[in-house]
């Protein structure tokens, strides 16, 4: 096959670096057993078959509408003129626990016509570091996705045994710093704090109840608990009956959100 005498497969080769392609041992003497991974012979068959070593770690990410203070169109733009010029990027959605950072990152991944999806590196041991990350960027290039990392285990050192795709997204929180990787440029991007009116049309969304409720209490509820989408979806699905239940809860929500950094005080006075 024009291929001439040299093996097709040895351990260093690209074919068992990206696990496309297994050696198996036959026996002394013989030559090694040639096992296709799975994955790629789905691939090959028109289906889908996510990797189950990344079980636990990949997810799809449901596409939302955005929020019209994200900075899409800018974004995008960026995105696209440095992707048109070849050089590899990765987005830094930078944002606290339940402000979409995700959701984000999907958006501009499908306004530049990728799929994408989500890569959690929380639970992955660092001695399963690599293997993680060289399989959910195989089963990205195969499907045509752009990985949205996140997680505790973001600020790994990132692996160089194979390329990362030429477009990723890193979902960090405010404290949280990723390791640089060579050749690559990193786009940075904070989410803004959800407006007030965006805050009123996601309490009367997953709140539907609240709209019952006296108006000038909800609309202190609103005005005092500066909530994110994550914090009211969480909100909504806690189903308070009345504006004292739905304020117990949200001061509960903001100490969750504050963790070990401070404490929530109450103030009379709303800005």
């Amino acid at each position: 096959f024009g291929h001439g005498r040299d093996l097709l497969w040895h351990p260093s080769s690209p074919l068992a670096t990206w696990k496309l392609v297994d050696g198996l041992e036959a026996g002394p003497g013989a030559p090694r057993m040639l096992r296709c991974d799975p994955q790629v012979l789905a691939w090959f068959q028109g289906t889908v078959l996510p990797d189950a070593e990344l079980l636990g770690a990949l997810s799809p990410i449901a596409l939302q509408d955005p929020l019209e203070s994200w900075p899409l169109e800018r974004t995008a733009e960026r995105l696209n003129a440095q992707l048109e010029r070849g050089l590899p990027v990765r987005l830094l959605v930078v944002g606290a626990p339940g402000s979409g950072r995700r959701t984000f990152g999907a958006v501009i991944a499908d306004r530049l016509r990728f799929g994408s999806c989500a890569l959690d590196t929380t639970e992955v041991p660092p001695e399963r570091w690599e293997d993680v990350f060289i399989r959910a960027e195989r089963f990205a290039r195969l499907y045509g996705l752009v990985p949205v990392w996140h997680g505790q285990g973001i600020e790994r050192r990132w692996p160089t045994t194979v390329p990362a795709s030429a477009l990723e997204v890193v979902a960090l929180e405010p404290d949280q710093v990723v390791s640089p990787l060579p050749g690559w440029l990193d786009e940075r991007v904070e989410l803004p704090n959800l407006t007030i009116d965006e805050r009123q049309r996601f309490w009367a969304q997953h709140l539907p109840q609240s709209m019952r409720w006296p108006r000038e209490e909800r609309k202190a509820l609103v005005a005092r608990h500066r909530l994110n989408v994550g914090q009211i979806i969480t909100l909504g699905r806690r189903d308070p009956d009345d504006p004292e239940e739905a304020a117990a809860a949200c001061r509960e929500l903001s100490r969750n959100h504050l963790g070990e950094l401070g404490r929530l005080l109450e103030s009379p006075f709303l800005w």
